[in-house]
């Protein structure tokens, strides 16, 4: 049944899962939370490609913003960065008060070695008005601390 199979997700067994919603997925194709635990668990086990198809299937069903920085991510282990780049913007812009998809950018961004953007994305970081603090949101600004303090000294070291 579907509560065995969300059982098995819950439990993060990734790769189980990706097998078990295969043969769900005939049934359950229009479901987003199914496409969405789906696509998550490709990305978990590894099938970046797969998940990204399964995840598109979603984002017309659904405005979770989740879809798109999944897919971003599995755009950034393919080594596609303009795509990984593209989807973690449109997350953001579906909830503009959402800190994570500019977290993801900035990691995008010192992947790609792209320091400029990298710092702008910091400071954006560290100056966005988050709605509800959490342990995650303070570890995402301090971490943003961390790139400026990083990059500003690299440039200081340079002169």
């Amino acid at each position: 049944t579907r509560k065995t199979f969300r059982f098995i997700y819950n439990n993060q067994d990734y790769i189980k899962t990706s097998h078990e919603y295969a043969i769900l997925y005939p049934v359950l194709k229009d479901n987003y939370r199914f496409l969405f635990e789906y696509g998550h668990a490709l990305n978990k086990s590894g099938q970046y490609k797969k998940s990204n198809d399964i995840l598109m299937e979603g984002v017309p069903l659904s405005s979770d913003p989740m879809f798109y920085n999944i897919i971003g991510n599995n755009y950034l282990m393919l080594r596609e960065y303009h795509h990984a780049e593209d989807s973690y913007k449109q997350a953001f812009n579906i909830l503009p008060n959402r800190l994570y998809p500019l977290y993801l950018l900035m990691k995008l961004y010192i992947t790609i070695n792209d320091t400029n953007e990298a710092v702008k994305m910091a400071e954006k970081i560290i100056s966005f008005k988050v709605k509800v603090k959490s342990s995650a949101t303070s570890n995402m600004k301090t971490e943003a601390k961390d790139i400026i303090l990083k990059y500003k000294k690299n440039e200081i070291s340079l002169y």
